[in-house]
C-alpha cells in the first residue's frame, strides 16, 4: 500500500493562531482535509474526537455546508465527518477513521454502514466517474446511488 509522506512533520505539529483575525463572531477555521479529484469533484473531511457532536448550527458547520452547496453549482462536492479516538500523542490515521456522517447534495446524511473514509471517498470517486456531470447539480438517480452505500461497485 502507497503510503503519503508528511514534509516537515515537526512544522505541521505547530498550532496556527488566527489572533487577529476576528470581525463580529466571525472567525476562521479549518478543513482537515481535501481532494480535488482531477478537476471532477471534491471531497471534504473534518475529524473529531469520537463522540463530539458536530454543531451544524455553529459558524464552522454553516461555512463548511455552504462551501460545499456553492462548489456543488459547477461540480459534485461531499463533507465526510469522522470521528478518531486517539490520544492527542497519537497520529490520526484519518483513512481508517469511521465516517459518522456527510454532507451531500443539500442533505446531512448518517451512513447505514460503520465503513471508514477511505471506502467513502473510493465510493465518491467512483460515483463522479460513473456519472457524467455537465457542471450542473447530480442528478436524483446517482444521489441515491451514492448514498444507497453499494459496495459492489467501489474499487479495491
Amino acid at each position: 500500500m502507497d503510503q503519503v509522506k508528511i514534509r516537515n512533520k515537526e512544522f505541521a505539529k505547530q498550532l496556527v493562531d488566527y489572533e487577529g483575525l476576528q470581525w463580529g463572531k466571525i472567525t476562521p477555521t479549518d478543513f482537515d482535509g481535501l481532494i480535488e479529484y482531477q478537476d471532477r469533484g471534491f471531497i471534504f473531511f473534518e475529524s473529531k474526537y469520537k463522540g463530539t457532536i458536530f454543531d451544524l448550527a455553529s459558524g464552522q458547520g454553516k461555512a463548511f455546508k455552504r462551501l460545499v452547496d456553492d462548489l456543488s453549482k459547477t461540480k459534485p462536492a461531499v463533507l465526510f465527518l469522522v470521528w478518531h479516538d486517539c490520544a492527542s500523542t497519537e497520529d490520526i490515521k484519518i483513512a481508517h477513521c469511521k465516517v459518522v456522517g456527510y454532507y451531500f447534495a443539500g442533505r446531512w446524511q448518517r451512513p447505514k454502514n460503520a465503513r471508514d473514509l477511505k471506502w467513502w471517498c473510493s465510493r465518491f470517486i467512483e460515483h463522479i466517474k460513473l456519472n457524467h456531470y455537465d457542471h450542473s447539480p447530480a442528478p436524483i438517480r446517482a444521489v441515491r446511488d451514492f448514498r444507497r452505500g453499494d459496495p459492489g461497485r467501489v474499487p479495491k
